[in-house]
């Protein structure tokens, strides 16, 4: 009975989720997904969430070639920041696109959960900090420092 609520759940939300489109263009980042036998996978324009591939420079095409021809990788479990940290200097500009879109929050929790705890920052002893004050205390709360 749980599962079939929490499935109900699911189908009726994910379907329609905003960010969907995003998230589906986003794996196109992770080699495992893209060197899959399905050669469609290949195809940069189906993963136009990404701004960047709407409209993709020269450059970034032939990025995209040169990554989607690396199939002799030996692609077994991969942490993606380490991967794209490392095809760096071979793929810039897909690198930077990747490290950035890799790390987008999955749930709206952690945007929210940093917004409360940046509420409380704001406290009413807090009121009169300056800006570079404020900056200093959100860098140090944030870290856990």
């Amino acid at each position: 009975m749980a599962f079939e609520v929490a499935y109900d759940k699911f189908t009726a939300h994910i379907p329609n989720h905003p960010a969907r489109s995003l998230f589906f263009s986003c794996q196109a980042f992770d080699p495992k997904f893209i060197h899959f036998e399905d050669a469609l996978r290949k195809n940069i324009q189906q993963y136009n969430a990404v701004k960047e591939f709407e409209n993709p420079s020269d450059e970034l095409l032939r990025e995209w070639g040169i990554y989607c021809g690396l199939n002799n990788e030996l692609i077994g479990e991969v942490e993606l920041d380490k991967y794209w940290l490392n095809k760096a200097t071979q793929l810039p500009i897909l690198s930077n696109l990747a490290l950035d879109y890799i790390w987008l929050p999955i749930s709206s929790c952690t945007v929210e959960r940093s917004f409360s705890m940046y509420n409380s920052l704001l406290d009413s002893d807090r009121q009169n900090l300056s800006l570079d004050s404020l900056k200093r205390l959100s860098m140090l709360y944030f870290n856990g420092v």
